[in-house]
């Protein structure tokens, strides 16, 4: 039973690179040792890697929400459109992008203007 545990705290150190406890003794458990600490580095490298990508989308994707409604305000102010109804608009709008951002598709705030 105990043995299990402590392979087990041992493994989760040498992935994660934290304390281990145990020390290899042998060259070739030296080895083993050095190798698996370079594949959870790279394992680690990789996991990180995919979450800021994954941030890195939401942002760009905010930024183009962004841009398209500083258009449609542009758009909308040298037609003189009432405040109010560019307020309305304008929520109609990014509510929209939300309802589509979450599906996953492209919003393109201009379209809806005509």
């Amino acid at each position: 039973g105990i043995q299990y545990v402590i392979a087990l705290h041992f493994a989760t150190g040498l992935v994660t690179g934290g304390e281990w406890g145990l020390q290899p003794a042998f060259w070739v458990e030296r080895v083993f040792v050095v190798v698996m600490m370079i594949i959870g580095l790279f394992a680690c490298s990789a996991v990180l890697s995919q979450v800021l990508v994954m941030f890195n989308r939401v942002a760009e994707a905010n930024l183009a929400v962004n841009e398209h409604v500083r258009a449609m305000r542009r758009f909308m102010m040298q037609r003189k459109v009432s405040p109010k109804l560019q307020a309305k608009v304008r929520r109609f709008l990014e509510g929209q992008a939300k309802a589509i951002r979450g599906e996953g598709e492209d919003f393109e705030v201009l379209n809806h203007l005509s």
